[in-house]
């Protein structure tokens, strides 16, 4: 595909050669951390209200950005992308942009914290007031959840520069003709 939009995806070698024999790999729900099934559901369900697919899809993650604007693709000698020791597979996507959603990754723990995602210092204060009182509704924390998929907006002193932000990519599947390049790994 020309002109799509370049992520790349980390998948154990195990993963990847179902990936290899079925030329399709979807999101599976039963290898979902149980503290995070929850978070999932909502970004699956943000990925169904933007039209990206008709059913409830499990995520799939993969980078856009990794380490800021300067180094996209993720480094592999990091450690973090899979447990020590687990033989890994970095691929190389190029899908079209109608079938990822883009989000903040440090944004984003805040929905996986299930709290109130503010925007700087003084919503950060004003919402730990209405925290503490009971004042702040489980609506109210999911609608500032949404702020994850603004991606250029936030204060930089406390968000960082628009150059230093990690993006992530939610997909409901990868087809094979996606993948430009595979590299093996071992986790650090």
């Amino acid at each position: 595909m020309q002109n799509g939009m370049i992520l790349w995806t980390i998948q154990t070698i195990e993963a990847f050669a179902v990936f290899q024999h079925r030329g399709l790999l979807r999101g599976d729900w039963r290898r979902v951390d149980r503290d995070f099934k929850e978070a999932y559901r909502w970004m699956a369900e943000q990925m169904r209200c933007r039209g990206m697919t008709r059913k409830r899809c499990c995520p799939l993650w993969a980078w856009y950005v990794w380490g800021g604007s300067k180094r996209r693709r993720p480094d592999l000698r990091s450690d973090g992308h899979l447990p020590k020791g687990i033989q890994g597979v970095r691929i190389e996507l190029e899908i079209d942009p109608k079938r990822v959603l883009l989000s903040d990754f440090d944004r984003w723990h805040f929905v996986l914290n299930n709290s109130y995602l503010w925007r700087d210092e003084a919503e950060a204060d004003k919402v730990d007031r209405a925290v503490q009182s009971g004042r702040i509704s489980k609506a109210a924390i999911r609608r500032s959840w949404e702020w994850i998929f603004d991606l250029y907006a936030g204060d930089a002193a406390w968000w960082g520069s628009v150059h230093e932000r990690w993006i992530q990519g939610t997909m409901c599947e990868i087809r094979w003709e996606d993948v430009r390049a595979a590299t093996s790994f071992t986790a650090r």
